[in-house]
């Protein structure tokens, strides 16, 4: 494989990520109002389960960073999109507060492996520079507002 061709893979992988880490962990909120008329818990105790994601979404920034050097950026980057996929599915699955909270924090330390691995790929792998991390940013912002519902 090319280094240009690598390089178009590594940073489109890197691309999806960051629209998902910002989609998927904002969609949550919206969900919410339908997950609180199928389950019959209510709208608030529901969004305050949240707080865990959101902290290990920080916290977890610091040791995802270390596993990285450890065992590889793009194993770490599997590691986010297995991650996401079971966490979500967890999610989906979840329906007592117990299991939203623990299938959300898994969701927030799957999330926070993303700024550390994913913006060192980015600068690792780009062709140039300021345009591949305006175009990162861009995909970011697309998955925020992708998320309102």
């Amino acid at each position: 494989m090319s280094p240009d061709h690598l390089s178009r893979r590594t940073l489109l992988f890197v691309n999806v990520a960051h629209a998902l880490d910002h989609f998927v962990l904002l969609i949550y909120p919206t969900a919410v109002i339908a997950i609180a008329a199928s389950t019959g818990l209510s709208y608030g105790s529901l969004i305050g389960l949240a707080t865990g994601s959101f902290v290990a979404f920080g916290l977890c920034s610091l040791p995802m960073g270390w596993l990285a050097d450890r065992f590889g950026r793009g194993t770490m980057l599997a590691v986010f999109f297995f991650g996401y996929g079971v966490s979500c599915l967890g999610v989906a699955t979840a329906s007592s507060r117990a299991s939203f909270a623990m299938w959300l924090l898994v969701l927030g330390v799957a999330s926070a492996i993303y700024h550390p691995i994913g913006s060192t790929m980015l600068v690792t792998h780009a062709r140039r520079l300021g345009r591949d991390l305006g175009i990162n940013g861009v995909r970011g912002n697309l998955g925020t507002a992708s998320a309102r519902g």
